[in-house]
């Protein structure tokens, strides 16, 4: 029987371009050898090995100094620290403590602080992760991944100064930064009224960083995504069908395999999907997405795969832990289930698992219900 499933939109617009010229093609190609490797440097870190780490992360801050790679390929880099699991807290001390001078390892140790206060764990892990990030900022001011983060978090805790101070000294130190004006866009930091001045003031610096061009195409997926809130999933579709002509994206692909599963056209959703986690295969919502594909076209042990593998790169996931709870259901499962669906309830108030678990523990168990919209 074919299932109809809705998921959450993840505001999530954290993608660059390889390389860019106007009317070209941009692809992430060159970053997925980068994706499946920094999984190797979370591993380095549980293993104790920070001289190792650090050699690898800090080759691709200084291949970005030397303008030999660029802001994407530096994120990307520490994009394996950002995840809520607590196990990775205690290493992650450990290097900070033997290497007191590593940038790499604050830098490491703010975007596993970051992620784990997103996850509502405690806000005094916000406090702990900014000055985890100034001190890096200050052994390297050049690290326009931290001056990014830094402006999500002024966002997410509304602190005005530290918004302003950061954002004013990352184009103060590099005006062709995108990393700064993406994040700036981002957390709304850009009134609708001044999108065209501040673009047309970005696009000036887009011959020294090509990265540039794609913040106009981000003000066109953030109308697919007001669409998309409307319920208007054809229009939404149109936009980001129309941006993956000239940006090859995991983003992108993702999202547009969201839209095709919603409209129930698997086939597309399926080869758009496929072709996200191509691009980035250390992103655990590509998993996420491709687990719940799965489970509406009823390959259940398939859908469980799909949700594990995304839980190891970020095991606190609401989303998947919901998914992998309905999947196990699906399977017979129920003890699993339960497990999932409790995890899934831990950090966030997430209903519908807590109703699948109510009823699992009453032993009333009904199909599962569509996947949260």
């Amino acid at each position: 029987m074919k299932r109809s499933r809705w998921i959450a939109v993840s505001l999530l617009v954290c993608l660059g371009v390889a390389a860019a010229q106007d009317g070209l093609r941009l692809s992430f190609a060159p970053y997925s050898k980068i994706s499946a490797r920094r999984l190797e440097t979370m591993r380095l870190v549980r293993d104790g090995k920070f001289d190792a780490a650090e050699a690898l992360l800090a080759a691709v801050q200084q291949a970005y100094e030397g303008k030999e790679a660029d802001e994407f390929a530096v994120g990307t880099a520490f994009a394996a620290f950002s995840t809520s699991d607590e196990s990775l807290a205690s290493p992650l001390d450990r290097w900070v403590e033997q290497m007191p001078q590593s940038w790499c390892a604050l830098l490491a140790r703010a975007r596993h602080q970051r992620a784990r206060f997103n996850r509502g764990m405690s806000r005094k892990l916000a406090v702990t992760a900014i000055a985890d990030y100034q001190a890096a900022l200050a052994m390297n001011p050049r690290l326009m991944v931290a001056y990014s983060d830094l402006i999500e978090l002024a966002g997410a805790t509304r602190d005005e100064a530290l918004f302003r101070e950061t954002v004013d000294t990352g184009l103060a130190l590099a005006p062709a930064s995108w990393a700064v004006r993406d994040a700036l866009v981002r957390v709304g930091g850009v009134p609708q009224a001044e999108f065209a001045s501040f673009l047309a003031d970005a696009e000036k610096h887009a011959k020294e960083n090509p990265l540039l061009w794609q913040l106009r195409s981000d003000v066109e997926l953030e109308r697919g995504r007001a669409l998309w809130d409307q319920n208007r999933i054809e229009e939404a579709l149109a936009i980001y069908e129309s941006q993956a002509k000239s940006l090859d994206t995991f983003q992108i692909h993702k999202e547009r395999a969201r839209l095709l599963r919603i409209l129930k056209r698997y086939g597309e959703a399926g080869a758009a999907i496929d072709h996200a986690i191509a691009l980035l295969p250390g992103k655990y919502d590509g998993y996420r997405e491709r687990g719940w594909l799965r489970l509406m076209t009823d390959r259940e042990p398939e859908a469980v795969a799909e949700f594990r593998r995304g839980l190891e790169i970020e095991p606190h996931d609401p989303e998947l832990n919901y998914g992998l709870g309905q999947a196990l259901e699906y399977t017979g499962d129920k003890l699993g289930a339960m497990a999932a669906y409790e995890e899934s309830t831990r950090w966030s108030s997430f209903p519908a698992a807590q109703r699948r678990l109510d009823r699992l523990r009453s032993r009333t168990v009904a199909r599962p219900p569509a996947a949260p919209r």
